[in-house]
């Protein structure tokens, strides 16, 4: 039998003050039931118009639900930096990352020790042209020279992009710290300031900043684990396999293979470098008959070529936003925040209220600056959940 008040329930708007207060109400006595079992429960009594829409607006800026199951800030993904889509010397803008550590043998036969090795990998912006260098280790005399051997083969940056050795979420603890330590050194800035190199990183625990040279560290253990798998390799034979990995990262098509039939090689990074993949066959001498002026022209028609088909095939591809489609409205100063932590569980999160932002070219506020209980902290909105805090 239904009760008087099932009978005739008293009506109610969706949008009053008093209606959120008795939703509210019914989802504290109920120990933060979802909506469909305090919607059920109105029903005893209230019929509220759009019950269902009013009741999960209320639970949404529940705090104690909301600190159980945070959900991350987001934004719309922004356009590619300038470095990304214009034509430029190779290297000219590079990104920079660590890989390892791996162990090597530090000689052949029986009684070598096993010792600790790096690899250092520059990516350039426009061509997505790959260059791998062994490193013996961290320090700053090593990755130096890491650098100097960069410049005389590949030619001097005008920018080289890093992560923060808090970003190598991926890496193993050692280099993170090492490498956080290496980034401290003087003598580094000193020779980029002699070699007119501007050193730019990348904001704290955002590594999707960082995406272009993350995606050649992973292409690169993908062969490495193939080709070495359990065995010990010195640093000579090492550094021979990496150099033939970066020949294959720099012969991977940069875009679809063409349906033309005419078209028989797939532009590459190998195109930028040397005219052709790392992977190709040797091509027919050109005859010594060629005039210098017409061998000139030739040239720099296979060139002019090779940057038509780059803006035609490559550029084209890199419109799509695989995530982050959507316009969101912006973080602002003085929002409370959870600053989500990879080893914790969502109620262990600090708390941060936010003290700045940094808006993109786009004006879209993608990296903020925290006040928390022990100091600042500059994050991007993608480790931040806004509180539903009016």
């Amino acid at each position: 039998m239904l009760t008087e008040s099932q009978k005739h329930p008293i009506l109610l708007p969706k949008t009053d003050h008093v209606v959120n207060l008795i939703i509210t109400d019914y989802h504290l006595k109920l120990l933060h039931a979802g909506p469909q079992l305090i919607q059920a429960a109105l029903r005893e009594k209230f019929w509220i118009l759009s019950a269902r829409d009013a009741v999960r607006r209320v639970v949404r800026k529940c705090i104690p639900c909301f600190r159980n199951r945070p959900k991350l800030a987001e934004q719309i993904m922004g356009e590619l930096p300038k470095s990304r889509v214009c034509p430029s010397s190779v290297f000219h803008r590079t990104g920079l990352d660590f890989a390892g550590p791996f162990l090597i043998r530090s000689s052949k036969g029986r009684g070598s020790r096993n010792t600790k090795c790096y690899i250092c990998v520059f990516v350039c912006f426009a061509t997505k042209a790959v260059h791998l260098e062994v490193v013996s280790d961290l320090t700053s005399r090593a990755f130096i020279a890491c650098l100097k051997r960069f410049v005389a083969r590949r030619g001097r940056p005008s920018e080289i992009f890093c992560d923060r050795g808090t970003n190598f979420y991926g890496a193993s603890r050692d280099l993170r710290k090492e490498f956080s330590q290496l980034m401290k050194d003087k003598s580094i800035y000193q020779f980029l300031t002699t070699e007119n190199i501007n050193w730019r990183f990348n904001p704290p625990a955002s590594p999707h900043f960082g995406g272009l040279w993350e995606s050649v560290v992973k292409s690169f253990k993908f062969h490495l684990k193939r080709v070495i798998g359990t065995a010990s390799v010195t640093f000579e034979e090492l550094a021979t396999i990496t150099s033939q990995i970066e020949a294959c990262l720099n012969s991977r098509p940069l875009s679809g293979i063409s349906n033309d039939p005419n078209d028989l090689s797939a532009l590459t990074p190998g195109h930028f470098l040397i005219g052709k993949p790392l992977t190709a066959i040797p091509q027919v001498p050109i005859p010594d008959d060629l005039h210098l002026c017409d061998r000139w022209r030739m040239i720099q028609r296979m060139i002019q070529h090779f940057w038509n088909r780059w803006s035609n095939e490559y550029l084209t591809k890199l419109q799509s936003r695989p995530k982050w489609r959507t316009l969101q409205p912006d973080i602002k100063v003085g929002d409370l925040v959870l600053i989500k932590h990879e080893n914790l569980a969502p109620l262990q999160w600090r708390l941060g209220r936010i003290v700045k932002t940094f808006p993109g070219g786009d004006n879209r506020v993608r990296v903020v600056e925290l006040k928390t209980e022990s100091g600042k902290l500059l994050r991007p909105i993608s480790k931040l959940c806004k509180l539903p805090i009016t």
